[in-house]
């Protein structure tokens, strides 16, 4: 009986432990999208140029990318730089003035590895959705640092709920 008690106290102990570190890595995640799209909204807001370098910081390179064109695989920051620029200069010619995330949704597969799925609220001056964005995210840590190695913008109906 003593056996039995203490299996089921270590197997609880090992069950809090797992859990808190999925906790922390979720945790990290919302803070990393958050650090994210606050550099999105530096150059949103301000049209700060150094903020789309920033934004950059947050990608691993190669990074891997779905448009409708096919899978391409971006090599170096000044490319995905331009094309960075090239959407948000988009939306601000929309009006657009911040984007802020309705719903960020991450899952740690493994110590490196965060599987995510976010809705963002392009927001016009007025304070009115101009349009959602829904993206599906791979995160890894490398060298103590979240980085984005893959994304896929997809409709928002399309949402994968992850846990």
């Amino acid at each position: 009986m003593k056996t039995l008690i203490l299996n089921l106290l270590l197997l609880s102990l090992i069950s809090t432990a797992v859990h808190a570190q999925e906790n922390t890595a979720q945790l990290e995640a919302v803070q990393f999208f958050q650090d994210y799209v606050a550099d999105y909204n530096d150059y949103l807001a301000n049209g700060n140029p150094s903020a789309v370098t920033e934004v950059t910081q947050h990608f691993h390179m190669p990074l891997l990318q779905f448009p409708k064109s096919g899978a391409i695989a971006l090599n170096s920051r000044e490319q995905l730089g331009k094309n960075l620029k090239s959407f948000l200069d988009g939306l601000k010619s929309k009006g657009v003035q911040r984007i802020v995330w309705q719903k960020i949704q991450a899952h740690q597969l493994d110590e490196d590895t965060i599987i995510a799925n976010n809705v963002a609220n392009a927001i016009l001056s007025n304070g009115k959705v101009a349009k959602q964005l829904a993206a599906f995210y791979i995160l890894n840590k490398s060298e103590g640092e979240w980085r984005i190695v893959s994304l896929k913008q997809h409709p928002l109906e399309n949402l994968l709920q992850v846990h």
